[in-house]
């Protein structure tokens, strides 16, 4: 055997040995994880009991109440809600036109796991699962290292043989032979679809009687290249697959777990994209909660003051009266008033313990801790003219639905050009080369009996090259599947069309508010200097 075919097959095993990988998630990104407060640690190892993680009911305080407000004040900024929010808080309902509600719908059995958490921490590990994927899309491209050793033990009738013989003595009945069998390989599979290995084996077998050569070894080399030139030909079409097209000559599990790389990484990004989303709607429901506090507050403040209005009213009407100037007609309507009024402050007290307990809600908090929120930050009532071009072109190309539905028609069309592969015909070219030897001893140097010697100096050469080829007449169900990917392609088009055009109209409608509020809140800024004004000359008169 030349240097050339010893080179050759080293430069295989290294290629085998060491093939091509892609590390994506490092021991440090899981450290990282359980670095974070909350984590069970060693879960898989120490014993648990699920009721044991419940927190006790009995150490929760009392909500607060309308008949219960003594809290004591804690001032709460919109950056520090953002802060908390993000930590640990909660995305809340995802309904961009009455937004500041927190999601008190409990989760639920899907399937194999339990779903329905909007938390944050947990959310934020649906792209660190995805990135798995990654990894075990690679995976069928490892290199696969087999070994075998068997041992067997036959006796052969020689009256069932063709024939008869007398070994220097008596007529055998039988003969018996002893075989230890061992083969070890390294098997890559590689990107293009095909497969090359490296296999080395060795049997042993001893005759009874004895044969010329007793025991006979044969260490054997192999050299295997299988490649498909139609069907799953390519590095193209093998990083959408989900399997490995395998091996006729040496057969190895080709995977099938997880879509594809470059289908894999989209999926990766689509993951992104929607966690983005989901702190799009945790940011805006937490920024709607803070200023619904707000306004709860200020809603507040004016039942309060009407019922003191009231009531003061009430009690000059009863001086009134008393001095005969003032009938109890008069006074009964007063009083109707001012209960009025006691229950719009009650209504107004429950929207203010309502309006904290929705952005609790949102910031990840318990609803009652001794403190109540009172926002530190006042509305800014600026007026602002956003630019509508730069607001379209930065929606259309940011919003996170649109990046998931540009994403899907990516994975749609590879998934087109997946199936339309599948119409060729499976043919494939292997080719195999094995040199061989026969001794009766694996030492003793350079003598002819060493099967190793004999195998490196006078060896014996198999060679083989062929085609095969196996073809469904039809291709009826290649054909439905490249029939369904066209559906599905089209489908995700005419989706990714009515996402923007429910983005554009969304936007416009929030162009148009800004400038409506505008005009509204100036509008009410001179209603109610005018309705302070009349409010104090009512008052003066009616003193």
């Amino acid at each position: 055997m030349s240097w050339k075919t010893w080179f050759t097959g080293l430069s295989l095993a290294v290629a085998a040995a060491f093939g091509c990988r892609q590390a994506f998630l490092s021991e440090k990104d899981f450290q990282d994880f359980r670095a974070l407060p909350g984590c069970l640690h060693n879960a898989e190892r120490d014993g648990y009991d699920s009721e044991a993680l419940a927190p006790p009911g009995g150490g929760q305080a009392v909500p607060t109440t309308v008949d219960d407000t003594q809290r004591q004040t804690r001032y709460l900024s919109l950056r520090e809600a953002f802060a908390i929010a993000l930590e640990n808080g909660t995305v809340g309902s995802q309904n961009a036109f009455m937004p500041g509600f927190a999601a008190d719908t409990l989760g639920g059995f899907q399937g194999r796991t339990i779903g329905g958490s909007d938390a944050i921490r947990v959310l934020a590990l649906d792209p660190a699962i995805d990135a798995n994927d990654i990894e075990t899309s690679l995976s069928k491209f490892d290199t696969r290292w087999n070994n075998s050793l068997t041992w067997n033990w036959t006796e052969t009738p020689l009256g069932i043989t063709p024939t008869s013989f007398t070994l220097g003595g008596p007529t055998v009945a039988s003969v018996t032979a002893k075989t230890l069998n061992y083969n070890t390989g390294l098997v890559k599979p590689l990107p293009t679809g095909g497969v090359a290995g490296i296999t080395f084996g060795i049997s042993s077998q001893r005759n009874t009687p004895a044969s010329r050569i007793n025991p006979a070894i044969q260490p054997n080399v192999q050299f295997i290249f299988e490649q498909p030139l139609l069907q799953g030909f390519g590095e193209e079409i093998n990083q959408l697959r989900e399997s490995h097209p395998g091996s006729l000559l040496l057969p190895f599990p080709v995977g099938g777990v997880v879509e594809g790389i470059l289908i894999t990484r989209i999926r990766l990004d689509e993951q992104r994209a929607e966690f983005e989303r989901n702190l799009n709607f945790l940011l805006l429901n937490v920024e709607a909660a803070y200023w619904n506090l707000y306004g709860a507050y200020y809603q507040l403040y004016s039942r309060e003051e009407g019922m003191r209005y009231a009531f003061e009213s009430w009690r000059l009407t009863k001086l009134g009266l008393d001095a005969g100037r003032a009938t109890a007609q008069d006074l009964e309507q007063t009083r109707l008033q001012y209960e009025q009024f006691r229950a719009l402050r009650l209504t107004a007290l429950g929207a203010v313990l309502e309006s904290d307990r929705q952005l609790r809600g949102l910031l990840g908090l318990k609803s009652e801790d001794g403190f109540r929120f009172v926002p530190a930050d006042a509305a800014t009532l600026t007026p602002v003219r956003p630019d509508w071009r730069a607001a379209l072109d930065e929606a259309m190309a940011r919003r996170p639905e649109l990046l998931l539905a540009r994403d899907e028609v990516r994975v749609r069309r590879l998934d087109l050009i997946k199936e339309r592969n599948t119409l060729l015909p499976d043919l494939r070219f292997f080719a195999t080369d094995e040199i061989h030897s026969v001794g009766s001893q694996l030492d003793g140097g350079r003598t002819p009996d060493n099967a190793f010697h004999q195998l490196v100096t006078d060896p014996f050469n198999n060679f083989s090259v062929g085609l095969q080829m196996n073809v469904t007449l039809g291709f009826r169900a290649a054909h439905a599947a490249v029939r369904t990917a066209q559906l599905n392609l089209q489908r995700t088009y005419l989706n990714l069309r009515t996402v923007e055009d429910k983005a554009e109209r969304f936007l416009a409608f929030a162009y148009r508010q800004v400038i409506e509020f505008q005009q509204q809140i100036q509008v009410q800024q001179a209603a109610l200097r005018a309705a302070t004004i009349q409010l104090d000359r009512y008052y003066e008169l009616f003193q």
